[in-house]
């Protein structure tokens, strides 16, 4: 299976079964896909109403590893000040996330071939 079609499988799986049936690495690519959906349409608030303070954890860790430092950072910040949600914070990691800034899909692409 290639890459493109191994972070599609996560997806699908994830969409399909919950974040419990995943893998590690379907996981992290799950969350960062949940991310940038949730960002895109809905802004972060949406992201933060659906998932856990851990797992947003995870999701920053899984941004960390594909090259998304300041994303990681910026979600870490946010789940530092939970259950509040400072204005700065959120935009910030918003406008990070919508940017997909260090990363793309390649970088996805990457990890998913070390990770294996």
């Amino acid at each position: 299976m290639d890459t493109k079609e191994a972070i599609n499988r996560a997806i699908e799986k994830g969409q399909a079964e919950g974040l419990s049936s995943l893998s590690d690495a379907e996981r992290a690519v799950f969350l960062i896909s949940e991310a940038e959906v949730h960002c895109d349409m809905d802004g972060i608030d949406s992201l933060l109403n659906r998932y856990s303070q851990e797992t947003l954890a995870d999701c920053a860790n899984a941004f960390r590893a594909v090259g998304g430092s300041a994303i990681a950072e910026a979600l870490s910040a946010i789940v530092a000040a939970w259950p509040d949600r400072p204005d700065g914070l959120l935009s910030r990691a918003n406008e990070l996330i919508t940017g997909r800034c260090g990363y793309d899909c390649e970088a996805i692409a990457q990890w998913i071939k070390g990770s294996t």
